[in-house]
């Protein structure tokens, strides 16, 4: 029986932009940028090993831990980082020539030295770089509204924001607003640091497809928002759970998706208007090294409820509360929710948007004003409508975490398929990545963990006429 082996391939380069003079932090200008860190990571022990781990909310994080020791008369790499430099990790499991897969690319926040006395009184010494990748630039912009009309002329012009708390009441497109942020806000603050102005990193890039909802910038000017990081805005009016936003590392640069979230009902159709399918990586058992499903009723809810509250604040109270709330919403017979076996559960989420309108209610002719507020009520409606379509059935979906073969291929935001068993094409179970975590353990391991939700394997083990314990089989780890 031929063993499959594989000879993975992975690079991790520490590219220079912070410079330091005398104490004094400077743009780097030496003629040698690039540090192959990959020289330390591979043939000194258990120390060297990187680490990167990406979600669907929030910014992408690495860790890069060796053995200290110096290389070509250099001194340690604790004192050639500096926070701000660029780490770019890239691998492929099978390699095919030319440029491998990136796997992250980010800025580094801490560089650490730790130093020990070994059980045989040796020295130990162990350089850990941490950092996140480029959703960080995100997390680190702010508008403090505070200083805006001395210091934030341009973003009070584009956004027509008055300088005393905020935007004027213009009514945009959800997606029309993420694109000016990225556009007017985002980008012009990134070609100021040298990341970017170097052409070490591209821009952000924009990729939305996300057609309903649109706010008034004043809404941004909240209590809640004010002098928050430009991601937190961002994040806030994506309009979870219906959205989702996220950054992503590409060869050019950071890609921002923006998209309603791809999830399915259990007959396998898009739930939300606009979802594109994100794409599917195809795995088989001999790929898993640990699979762990579970269910339970923690998630079950059959009463659904999206709150009108930042609505009652842009009619100034012209929507009536209770108006959005209708029997509709209760799913208390629904087969896997229902309220003789799991109680009366309810939930609730804000919409942070408001209906495609083109005059606001407090602005609009009385004739008009009637026919605005309606449409603020079948906005509520359809929010909470399309809630219930996403979790009416979570008693009977899993949520699943693996762990895997190491693989360029398995990203957040994909559907991960699995085949097992003998009869692969009968017992199949397939999940949405939320969240990958890469170990990489150079000349020794690669595993990814990934964590899953909406799988589908329990639906699919009850559509089988016999045994499905069967048809899993017991296979060798070789085969």
């Amino acid at each position: 029986m031929a063993i499959t082996t594989y000879t993975p391939q992975l690079q991790v380069r520490l590219i220079k932009l912070v410079g330091r003079r005398n104490g004094v932090s400077e743009r780097h200008a030496a003629a040698q940028r690039d540090l192959d860190l990959l020289h330390y990571l591979g043939d000194h022990g258990d120390a060297g090993t990187v680490t990167t781990s990406k979600n669907l909310t929030e910014a992408g994080t690495f860790t890069v831990s060796f053995a200290d020791r110096s290389r070509r008369g250099l001194d340690t790499v604790y004192a050639l980082v500096e926070p701000m430099d660029l780490i770019e990790i890239r691998a492929a499991r099978v390699p095919t020539g030319g440029s491998l897969p990136l796997i992250m690319r980010g800025f580094v926040d801490q560089v650490q030295r730790k130093e020990s006395l070994g059980k045989d009184g040796e020295p130990i010494r162990t350089v850990v770089i941490t950092g996140h990748d480029s959703g960080k630039l995100l997390e680190m912009s702010q508008v403090f509204y505070e200083i805006a009309p001395v210091a934030e002329k341009n973003f009070l012009s584009d956004f027509m924001l008055r300088a005393d708390s905020g935007m004027a009441l213009k009514i945009m497109k959800v997606g029309e607003f993420m694109n000016e942020i990225v556009d007017k806000v985002v980008n012009p603050r990134a070609r100021k640091l040298f990341a970017v102005s170097s052409q070490a990193v591209g821009e952000f890039k924009l990729y939305s497809s996300v057609e309903e909802g649109s706010l008034t910038p004043s809404m941004m000017t909240s209590k809640e928002n004010k002098n928050q990081p430009l991601w937190k805005v961002m994040e806030a009016y994506a309009d979870r759970p219906w959205n989702e936003l996220f950054v992503e590392d590409e060869d050019r640069g950071p890609a921002i998706r923006f998209r309603p979230v791809p999830y399915k009902t259990v007959g396998g159709h898009f739930i939300m208007p606009g979802a594109i399918d994100p794409g599917t990586v195809a795995i088989e058992d001999r790929d898993v090294v640990s699979w762990e499903a579970r269910r339970g009723d923690k998630r079950i809810a059959n009463w659904y409820w999206v709150s009108p509250e930042r609505a009652l604040m842009e009619t100034n109270g012209a929507l009536n509360q209770q108006s959005t709330r209708t029997r509709k919403h209760l799913d208390f017979e629904h087969p896997n929710s229902r309220e003789d076996l799991y109680g009366a559960k309810k939930m609730e989420f804000f919409s942070h948007l408001i209906p495609d309108i083109t005059r606001h209610p407090t602005t609009a002719p009385p004739a008009e004003r009637q026919q605005i507020l309606s449409k603020y009520v079948d906005w509520f409606h359809t929010r909470a409508e399309r809630l219930k379509e996403m979790n009416r059935d979570n008693s009977a979906f899993e949520e699943c975490t693996a762990t895997l073969k190491g693989s360029e291929a398995l990203k957040v935001g994909r559907f991960l398929r699995l085949t097992r068993g003998e009869l692969v094409s009968e017992l199949v179970s397939e999940g949405y990545v939320t969240k990958v975590t890469h170990e990489f353990k150079p000349l020794r391991t690669w595993t990814t963990a990934v964590e899953l939700e909406r799988c589908t394997g329990f639906l699919e083990r009850s559509k089988l006429t016999s045994n499905p314990y069967w048809k899993q089989g017991i296979r060798g780890p070789y085969t």
